[in-house]
């Protein structure tokens, strides 16, 4: 008979999970839960403590010691100075001295024109201005007749200026020859060709004058101007008229009103005395005025009086005095653009 022989270890190993077992089967029990679950908390205290330290510590400042060594650094900015401002010269617009025109057109019409001018001087101003032209071709007025039918004219003229400190000096004096070919004829009733010399009409003028005026700058000064004309004209030589004209004006600048007027004389004379209508003419006026100023408006009152002379070999009467009152008002609308006026005006035409 064969014996079986059973390990101890086992025996205490099934001991040991048997009981387990019935350990779990006797914790199974029914709970039953009436109210919901609230755990409480017993009372606490707070902590009436900081943390503290209670040892000393002790530390010891160090020293330091050190050494400075200076040393320059030049910078690379440069400050240039500003320039102050100041009044500059406008620019002045270069002068030549002399200008020579010249040209030529059909029917052989040349054209030559000279000007000699003196450069900028602080003294004065001289020039000289000499002028031709001419046309020296022929017309046909019909299909057999040519007739001439140029001109020629011919001017020169010397004038200047002298500058003294508050005025002005001006001359001039000149001259000019023309000629016209009055060619416009009825070729049906000519009898014969035209000659150059029988339609040719020759004219010539001498001027001269001389003048003086103020130059101030300031306007609240009596600013002034004279000049006194002459001029010579003759038809063929034999018809002459000499005319000669004076003419004085002035204006000042007040403090309330502004002061101006013109006065002067003209004479006009035929010799012999071929215009039968009016003969020899002298003429006197004076002309008066004065002005109110301002930023908007100008008003201007005064009037102008003419005395006329006038003979003839019919009549030798002498005209009467003429007067004329004027009066001018201007505004601004758009300044220097709408400047409506209302003005009343006369004079006597020379």
């Amino acid at each position: 008979m064969k014996r079986f022989s059973i390990p101890s270890k086992f025996i205490l190993v099934l001991l040991v999970v048997s009981m387990f077992s019935l350990s779990l089967l006797g914790q199974q029990s029914e709970v039953r839960v009436v109210k919901p679950y609230s755990p409480t908390l017993s009372g606490a205290e707070k902590i009436q403590l900081l943390p503290a330290l209670e040892e000393k510590v002790e530390l010891e400042t160090p020293e330091f010691t050190y050494t400075l060594h200076p040393k320059r650094y030049d910078s690379k900015y440069r400050v240039e100075p500003i320039k102050s401002a100041r009044m500059v010269k406008m620019p002045l617009k270069k002068l030549y001295k002399s200008e020579l025109t010249l040209g030529i057109g059909n029917y052989l019409t040349p054209l030559a024109e000279l000007n000699i001018n003196q450069l900028r001087s602080r003294k004065g101003t001289f020039g000289v201005r000499l002028k031709h032209h001419s046309m020296n071709g022929n017309l046909k007025l019909n299909e057999t007749l040519k007739v001439p039918a140029g001109f020629n004219e011919n001017k020169g003229k010397v004038y200047g200026s002298r500058f003294f400190s508050n005025s002005v000096f001006d001359y001039y004096v000149g001259a000019g020859y023309n000629s016209y070919l009055h060619y416009g004829v009825d070729t049906t009733e000519l009898i014969g060709d035209l000659e150059r010399d029988s339609i040719k009409h020759p004219y010539f003028v001498a001027e001269g004058g001389i003048g003086l005026h103020s130059m101030h700058a300031d306007s609240f000064h009596l600013n002034w101007d004279a000049a006194l004309d002459y001029y010579y004209f003759t038809h063929r030589f034999n018809e002459v008229e000499h005319g000669a004209t004076l003419h004085l004006g002035f204006d000042k600048k007040l403090r309330t009103l502004d002061i101006e007027g013109e006065a002067g004389a003209a004479f006009y004379g035929h010799y012999p005395t071929w215009d039968n209508v009016i003969g020899n003419h002298t003429m006197v006026w004076l002309n008066p005025r004065v002005a109110k100023t301002s930023s908007e408006w100008r008003f201007t009152a005064g009037f102008n009086t003419y005395l006329s002379f006038a003979s003839n070999d019919l009549t030798g009467d002498i005209q009467p005095l003429h007067f004329y009152p004027r009066a001018t008002f201007e505004f601004n609308v758009v300044r220097e653009i709408i400047v409506p006026y209302f003005s009343v005006d006369g004079y006597l035409e020379s």
